[in-house]
C-alpha cells in the first residue's frame, strides 16, 4: 500500500482504500489471504510520510482490512525512527479495535514493552528489527536476562564482511552462544 501522496479533499483515503482492497482479495492470492500480511507506518516520516488526514486514512484503511483473512497487520507504531508530529502518534491500542486478527507492533519496542503490549491485550506479537542487528542471540539475551550490546553504527549494520562484522559490534556472549551451538 502506497499514500504518501496527499489528494484533495478525501482523495487519498479513497486511493489507500483502493489499493489495499485490489491487494488483498481472494483472487489476488489464489484463494491464500491467510499468508498475507499487510505494513503500516501511521506515524512515520520516511520520504515525508504522514498527512493532516493520517489518522483518518490509517483508521479507514485498517477498518477495511479487518475485513480480509490477513495472516496479520503489522503495525509501526513506535517512534524510533521519527515522527511526522501532524497529530497524536497511533499506536497498537488504536488499531485493536478495527482489526480482529494478529495484530504485530514494531519500532523501538524493548522486551519489557513488548511484554506488556502483548499482556495489555494491544498486540499478539511484536517484531525486533535494530535489536537483532546488534545481538543476534537476542532471543537467547531475553531468555537469559542477558544485557543487550549497544546499538552498532549504522554503517555495519549490513557490512558484506560477515566476519568484520561480528568482531567489531558482537559482544562475547552472542559469539559464545554461537561457538556452542555449531560444536553439537
Amino acid at each position: 500500500m502506497c499514500c504518501y501522496t496527499i489528494k484533495p479533499a478525501g482523495g487519498l483515503v479513497q486511493m489507500c482504500s483502493i489499493d489495499t482492497q485490489e491487494n488483498t482479495s481472494p483472487g489476488m492470492y489464489n484463494d491464500t489471504q491467510q499468508r498475507v500480511g499487510v505494513r503500516l507506518a501511521p506515524n512515520g516520516v520516511f520520504n515525508d510520510m504522514g498527512s493532516p488526514d493520517y489518522r483518518e486514512t490509517f483508521t479507514y484503511v485498517a477498518d477495511q482490512l479487518n475485513r480480509h483473512s490477513l495472516a496479520y497487520l503489522h503495525v509501526m507504531d513506535g517512534l524510533a525512527f521519527g515522527f511526522h508530529e501532524l497529530g497524536e502518534p497511533m499506536m497498537l491500542a488504536d488499531f485493536r479495535p478495527l482489526f480482529n486478527g494478529a495484530l504485530m507492533g514494531n519500532c523501538g519496542y524493548t522486551q519489557t514493552s513488548a511484554e506488556q503490549a502483548i499482556t495489555d491485550g494491544d498486540a499478539d506479537l511484536i517484531a525486533f528489527g535494530r535489536p537483532y542487528l546488534n545481538n543476534p542471540d537476542l532471543v537467547e539475551r531475553f531468555r537469559n536476562d542477558w544485557p543487550l550490546a549497544p546499538e552498532a553504527d549504522p554503517e555495519y549494520w549490513y557490512t558484506p564482511d560477515c566476519l568484520s562484522y561480528e568482531v567489531s559490534t558482537m559482544p562475547i556472549i552472542a559469539c559464545l552462544v554461537r561457538f556452542r551451538t555449531q560444536a553439537r
